[in-house]
């Protein structure tokens, strides 16, 4: 969840705003004011929403993890020309490869979007 967050560059540009914000209203109250720090309370609650961002990820998604048994079990992929066949323990599902958002190959990782913002994760291993 962190890589497919912090990819984007968009993310990457506010983390390093907000991290050098938060360094500069840190350096203000311990007495090292520098030149542009109108706003240290401004700067010091950014950054630390800034922060609160990987905090989230991490929650939110073992949050998901632990509450969703199915994620837990062991699960069996079978591609075939006509559709994505994942068994579980306790499930077995069935989609079409025209019914997919889109389908993307990391290093490790091979993600199948069902829309836009859940992705079944399979380990190339």
């Amino acid at each position: 969840m962190y890589w497919l967050t912090y990819k984007k560059p968009w993310t990457i540009i506010i983390t390093i705003i907000g991290l050098t914000m938060l360094i500069i209203s840190i350096l203000y109250f311990l007495g090292y004011p520098l030149t542009f720090d109108k706003l240290p309370y401004a700067q010091l609650i950014i950054g630390l929403i800034v922060i609160f961002i990987p905090i989230s990820i991490y929650r939110s998604a073992k949050k998901s993890f632990s509450s969703n048994g199915r994620l837990q079990e062991k699960m069996i992929y079978e591609l075939t020309v006509d559709k994505i066949i994942i068994t579980g323990e306790t499930f077995k599902t069935e989609m079409d490869w025209t019914k997919l958002h889109k389908i993307q190959e990391l290093k490790d990782w091979i993600l199948i979007y069902n829309n836009k913002f859940n992705a079944n994760i399979i380990p190339k291993e």
